[in-house]
């Protein structure tokens, strides 16, 4: 059993295969699961690597949610162990330190093929998508779409690598970072890596260079050309080998490995995509315009490069439907934010954190002021620093993906990995008929950028969202009525909307509206 390998340190020299995919969720972990540092005090590693050998056997370990010190991941530490054929999806890994990775703290000599991972990985140094750092370890056929965030070494499938060699890999995952930050490798050791028909988009992850690989737009990243004149051994073809490594959905995503997979093979020998593990880097599929049976949501994800956020000096309002389940709404140009926060109450936000909102009743208990979300009601609600309201539980999830978005019932104004401590104000203002909550030069985390914006919660259920000057390129924008990411999803393009072109979300199937091409 999963727990027994993780529990077990006697038995990381041992051989494992993993027969079913795990479900994480509502799990928080301190440490990684599998060889963890047991020590963050004293420098380097200190505990039991894991030597042994893992086979994934086609299966994903999804929804892990670590926050901790150094050499977090799945695996905190391989040493000259074997991980293959295992994806790690929809993480969350948080760490204080260095040597942060998706599915590895360090890669000591170890081999890792087949794998991938998926969601978002923040740390100091050595920060990596899959690995946070690689010494004397080969690393094939292998990719990440993680977004990464650290301070240097930072890259989209590894922080830094020396002595190893990393074939047929890619990222695609946004990669910020102050220093030695890369695409695909952020710092490559002396003597360098090797780092063999390997490629990063140069789009979607904000950096133009990369300590080894190769630069390709979003376009040459989703063509199988790209990948085929690299000799990457695809399904259906024969010149690159016999293997069936990987697959693509040409145009519309990029490479995955064949085990993602249900059906392998019809009788014929082709591949039959069935289906695939859910990335957050790709976007929604949208419906043809013939498609009367799509049902919208107010949300919009902005992923950088040519897909930057584009509602600075603008505001939406969302007017509540007479049954209160869902929302019209429009769009409006602004100079200034709606409401002054000028005389407001100073909320003490640090780095990923939120606090409670109690709101202040004037009147008697029949005078008792509500807030509204998708026919709900509530007295309180929580503030986080990452530029998000929620409504049933305080959340200071750092990574702006979807899956994070649609968790919990949020209203995400700029869901950012953003830092108060760095500077700016965060503030609570109670009117007569509304409260608001105002962002004021905020800092994403690690820059000294500034975005400046607000919410407004009316009273008679009305939201309305207001941005000034935003200075970072990516986030999420929207509402979320929470249980989870639908299967339906589709997003909305906010700055098609105005006064005269509003867009009406019913709660069920809908016609065309504005949605994001």
């Amino acid at each position: 059993h999963f727990n027994a390998i993780s529990s077990e340190l006697t038995d990381w020299d041992k051989h494992f295969k993993l027969m079913a995919d795990i479900n994480l969720s509502g799990l928080i972990f301190y440490s990684a699961l599998i060889a963890p540092d047991i020590n963050n005090v004293e420098p380097g590693f200190q505990g039991t690597s894991f030597t042994g050998s893992f086979d994934g056997n086609g299966h994903i370990i999804s929804f892990l949610t670590i926050t901790g010190g150094e050499y977090l991941g799945l695996f905190g530490r391989l040493s000259c162990a074997m991980v293959t054929d295992l994806g790690v999806s929809d993480i969350n890994i948080t760490g204080s330190g260095n040597y942060i990775g998706g599915l590895v703290g360090q890669n000591n000599a170890g081999l890792i093929t087949g794998c991938f991972s998926a969601g978002g990985v923040k740390g100091r140094s050595n920060v990596g998508g899959l690995i946070g750092e690689n010494q004397y370890g080969d690393i094939y056929n292998c990719y990440s779409t993680a977004v990464v965030k650290g301070q240097s070494d930072v890259g989209g499938l590894a922080g830094s690598s020396e002595y190893g060699s990393l074939i047929n890999c890619y990222s695609a995952g946004k990669v910020s970072g102050d220093d030695l930050t890369g695409g695909l490798l952020g710092c490559d050791g002396l003597p360098v890596s090797t780092a063999t028909a390997c490629f990063w988009d140069q789009e979607t992850s904000g950096q133009e260079s990369s300590s080894g690989g190769i630069d390709r737009t979003t376009a040459e990243m989703q063509a199988a050309g790209t990948f085929l004149d690299a000799g990457w051994d695809f399904a259906d073809e024969t010149d690159n080998g016999p293997d069936d490594i990987w697959w693509i959905d040409e145009g519309r995503n990029y490479p995955r490995l064949c085990w993602e997979l249900i059906e392998d093979v019809n009788d014929d020998g082709s591949f039959e995509n069935t289906t695939l593990a859910e990335n957050d880097m790709a976007v929604a599929e949208l419906a043809s315009d013939d498609n009367s049976n799509v049902i919208e949501r107010f949300t919009e994800q902005f992923l950088g490069g040519t897909d930057s956020f584009d509602l600075s000096y603008k505001s939406v309002i969302f007017t509540p439907t007479t049954d209160g389940t869902s929302y019209s709404a429009v769009l409006r140009e602004i100079t200034q934010l709606p409401t002054n926060p000028s005389g407001g109450a100073y909320l003490d936000l640090g780095d990923d954190g939120y606090i409670l909102v109690n709101l202040i009743n004037q009147g008697g208990p029949e005078d008792q002021k509500r807030v509204y979300i998708y026919g709900f009601s509530y007295i309180r609600f929580y503030v986080g620093s990452n530029g998000y309201i929620t409504f049933t539980r305080g959340d200071g999830s750092n990574f702006d993906t979807l899956v994070n978005h649609f968790n919990t019932k949020r209203v995400s104004c700029l869901f950012q990995d953003l830092d108060p401590s760095w500077g700016g104000m965060i503030s609570r203002k109670q009117l007569t008929d509304r409260i608001v909550i105002t962002w004021d030069h905020i800092p994403e985390y690690g820059t000294n950028n500034s975005n400046t914006f607000q919410i407004e919660l009316y009273f008679d259920g009305r939201i309305q969202l207001a941005w000034l000057e935003i200075d970072t390129d990516d986030g999420i924008v929207g509402l979320s009525k929470g249980g989870g990411l639908p299967d339906d999803f589709q997003e909305i393009d906010f700055s098609k909307l105005s006064e005269t072109n509003p867009v009406v979300v019913p709660g069920g199937p809908s016609g065309r509206a504005n949605r994001k091409k």
